[in-house]
């Protein structure tokens, strides 16, 4: 099965700056145990998330190369280039169905 458009639009809705701007989206969205490795090496659990993202500025962006890779029942890992500000960096999300919503467990940055 390809989820390549419908998780897609779920790291689009993360960048959109109404969405990542909404504690109640990203309580959603964000699993319990989420972890994220920024582009830095630093980790970042739920919460630490939330908040940042809450503090974000707005950005222009850019998505290249995105493509999902279905690992087990309701288990996707999604990976793509993305271009912001001028900087360039490979993310991979991993993503799990809980109920019939999609939650965000794991996402890790690299400038390239």
């Amino acid at each position: 099965m390809n989820f390549d458009a419908e998780i897609l639009g779920l790291e689009k809705q993360l960048l959109d700056s109404g969405k990542r701007h909404s504690e109640d989206f990203l309580r959603e969205i964000l699993s319990e145990e989420f972890v994220e490795i920024g582009s830095s090496g630093k980790t970042y659990n739920r919460e630490d998330t939330i908040k940042e993202l809450l503090n974000s500025k707005d950005f222009e962006y850019e998505i290249s190369d995105f493509k999902t890779i279905e690992l087990g029942n309701d288990i996707v890992l999604a990976s793509y280039k993305i271009k912001i500000n001028g900087k360039l960096s490979f993310r991979n999300s991993l993503w799990k169905k809980s109920g019939d919503k999609w939650k965000i467990v794991y996402h890790r940055g690299k400038n390239i």
